[in-house]
């Protein structure tokens, strides 16, 4: 199964100027949002597409214009809801584990994304059900990955403690 998409490069390329940990999370935002919504955010609960406005106190939060009570986020419905971990962890937990292959030990992904133990565990099991459970999301995800620029692509490859 071929996917033709294309990551924003608008999104991506204002990206690179901006400083630090914010733009590691804007960054990891942006390719989730463009590998789960290619065609816009879609309302987790009556799939209204394009129907969306951008709170502006949260960045990442939408809410639906259309049923005017839900407001969702880019993990809603997905295994990564609800958890603590900032989106560009996860993003750089899938990029070495998924993209470049790499096998990392609970251990490594403590010590590299300075988790607990606990929740290294936790972000592991989750990748597991985000693959099964999200198919087409990582496929789409994995193509964004490797559409990046090899500064964005550095970014996201340094460990989340050396940004602070």
């Amino acid at each position: 199964m071929s996917l033709n998409y294309s990551a924003p490069t608008a999104i991506i390329s204002t990206l690179s100027r901006e400083q630090g940990g914010e733009k590691r999370e804007r960054l990891a935002r942006s390719l989730l949002e463009a590998a789960r919504w290619p065609a816009g955010p879609q309302c987790v609960r009556c799939n209204a597409l394009n129907m969306a406005c951008q709170v502006r106190r949260k960045p990442g939060l939408w809410s639906c214009k259309a049923c005017r009570s839900a407001q969702y986020t880019v993990t809603s419905g997905t295994p990564l809801h609800g958890t603590r971990v900032s989106l560009a962890s996860w993003i750089t937990l899938y990029l070495h584990s998924e993209v470049l292959r790499e096998r990392w030990s609970i251990s490594k992904v403590r010590r590299e994304l300075g988790v607990s133990y606990v929740t290294a565990k936790n972000m592991t099991c989750r990748m597991e059900r985000l693959k099964t459970e999200c198919p087409v999301i990582t496929q789409r995800l994995e193509q964004c990955i490797r559409y990046l620029s090899y500064n964005d692509l550095a970014l996201l490859m340094l460990p989340k403690h050396v940004n602070k």
